[in-house]
């Protein structure tokens, strides 16, 4: 390093937002450049998997039953991870499942986001029996089982007549992120209230800015940094509840593929006689990656943006 690099760096870093500097640090660990990298190519390929030259997952072949990985006798191409017990393609079913299940991550993620921001500002902001009475409602909420809560949801939505494939793949979406919204409105809250008596707040106030705008321009801006934490750690939450809840056959239902269907198809099939690793080794492989990955980013990005470093 050149005696005068250090000093030029710390004073271009000083000179960037306290979000700028965090991204930079973010992006300046090699770790966590091929986290996003992988994560990118996982949702390239899972978006693509139409346009792949790959079979569908719904075609059956009773006469190619658990086929091991690599096989290609009597007439059968060759499937790199195997078959399962319906002669489907393995490695098609993972590709086509990763669809579902990250599209059931994201998505709940920020149907939490917007609820729970939502809630917990305007109950920081509002302040009195107001804020009382919503923070309680959060703690009702969270005192009731989460897998009580999921059926409890997804029963009444059938019973309003949302039914079919889709419309059911809606409704468990939307159930996830009404059960995650309520850590999001906590710290929401939390950062609302330390915020909205801070000088440069009540300067405003007493400039005659209104509320709305007060909450908008000056707020949720400073909410930016413990929004991203607590979205990038809520992902990989909902996407290991997801695979549980449809190895349990309460999430993701047929004709759709997720990874937790492929867990629970290789459960049904393992017996002391036979036993099929690939349709356990693949899939997890996929999951544990996935679910990996996704923590160390959350991790990272909470690192990256500590108050201790950004502020």
């Amino acid at each position: 390093m050149k005696p005068l690099e250090g000093p030029a760096r710390a004073a271009r870093s000083a000179g960037r937002s306290p979000n700028a500097r965090a991204l930079g640090r973010l992006m300046g660990r090699r770790t966590t450049r091929l986290a996003l990298l992988f994560l990118a190519g996982l949702v390239l390929i899972s978006a693509a998997a139409p346009l792949l030259p790959l079979a569908s997952p719904a075609e059956t072949h009773p006469e190619w039953a658990l086929a091991p990985p690599g096989a290609g006798d009597d007439g059968a191409p060759t499937a790199l991870c195997g078959r399962d017990a319906l002669g489907r393609d393995l490695l098609s079913r993972i590709v086509w499942g990763a669809r579902i299940s990250l599209l059931t991550a994201f998505a709940a993620s920020f149907v939490s986001l917007a609820i729970g921001v939502t809630w917990g500002a305007m109950a920081a902001w509002v302040g009195g029996w107001v804020d009382e009475l919503m923070m309680r409602i959060v703690d009702l909420l969270f005192s009731i089982p989460f897998i009580f809560l999921v059926i409890f949801l997804g029963t009444l939505a059938r019973g309003w007549g949302f039914t079919g494939t889709a419309a059911n793949l809606v409704v468990f979406l939307v159930t996830l992120g009404l059960a995650y919204w309520l850590t999001m409105a906590r710290v929401v809250h939390g950062q609302v209230v330390v915020w909205r008596g801070r000088e440069s707040v009540q300067a405003a106030r007493a400039l005659g800015a209104r509320r709305g705008a007060i909450l908008v321009r000056h707020l949720l801006p400073n909410l930016v940094p413990v929004v991203i934490v607590t979205l990038t750690l809520t992902i990989p939450r909902i996407l290991l509840v997801e695979a549980f809840l449809s190895y349990l056959g309460l999430g993701v239902q047929a004709p759709h593929v997720s990874w937790g269907i492929l867990a629970r198809d290789a459960v049904e099939v393992l017996t002391p006689i036979a036993t099929p690793w690939w349709l356990v080794l693949f899939p997890s492989l996929a999951i544990v990656t996935t679910l990996s990955v996704l923590q160390y980013l959350g991790d990272a990005v909470r690192d990256a943006w500590s108050p201790k470093e950004s502020y």
